[in-house]
């Protein structure tokens, strides 16, 4: 069901596309609204940083729209919603082409399992919870009462957030799971797709590279276990860091 102003939903693509004959020079204003650690924002600024779009961030949800989730991007006056449907929306523009069947697979694959998968495998794990905590802040500022509570709660929050995406998120396979099916599907090759990083690799990242800054234990473990390590760490080294947004505005 859409929303009021007829704004997509979560997994629901535009009611009208962009333009067909867009290209990369046409993005003239391009905002997401986002949060910094969150890992469909990083995702996003990660495709954007990478082919090299200028964007603005901004902090939290977009003002006055119905659609109260994040991310949202903001294109020449055109609202995307949901990081899947975002990465389809633009792929024909920043990468040159539209995303081909497989592709489109994993995209969602990585969005609605893997990344949701990593969330709850990293906050149902009490350390692994005090550590992202501490890397994004709630422990400074104005969180800093509720950082103090997170060692101590630790424990407790760290069972209602596993139970809460389970509940959510009904099927939910580990972690392992999804990373073995995307193991599978990428066999020896270097990239996803073709001779060079294309947009499920750089998804793949996106997804999951704040794990790693945030110092949680889980996260090389897995890709490792996964056969996975060596080729996240290589398109890793060839991707702008979306925590420098060169490219922002």
């Amino acid at each position: 069901m859409p929303t009021p102003s007829g704004l997509n939903l979560e997994r629901e693509e535009l009611k009208e596309p962009l333009p067909a004959d867009w290209t990369k020079a046409d993005l003239k204003n391009v905002t997401l609204y986002q949060q910094f650690y969150s890992m469909p924002c990083v995702k996003v600024r990660a495709h954007l940083t990478y082919t090299l779009v200028h964007f603005t961030a901004r902090e939290g949800k977009k003002p006055g729209s119905d659609y109260e989730k994040i991310p949202v991007l903001d294109v020449n006056g055109r609202q995307i919603n949901d990081s899947a449907i975002i990465v389809k929306t633009l792929a024909p523009i920043i990468y040159g082409r539209p995303l081909t069947d497989e592709e489109w697979h994993w995209e969602q694959r990585l969005t609605y399992g893997t990344m949701i998968a990593a969330e709850k495998t990293c906050f149902g794990d009490a350390t692994d919870l005090k550590k992202f905590a501490h890397y994004v802040g709630f422990d400074k500022g104005w969180h800093g009462f509720w950082g103090l509570l997170i060692p101590i709660a630790a424990p407790i929050l760290s069972i209602v957030i596993k139970k809460k995406l389970d509940k959510n998120n009904p099927g939910l396979l580990p972690l392992d799971d999804y990373l073995k099916e995307y193991k599978a599907a990428l066999g020896d090759r270097e990239y996803f797709t073709g001779n060079s990083i294309g947009p499920i690799d750089v998804s793949f990242v996106g997804i999951l590279v704040v794990f790693e800054k945030a110092g949680t234990s889980f996260i090389k473990a897995a890709l490792q276990k996964a056969k996975l390590l060596q080729y996240y760490n290589s398109i890793k080294m060839r991707l702008p860091n979306p925590w420098e947004c060169a490219h922002c505005g």
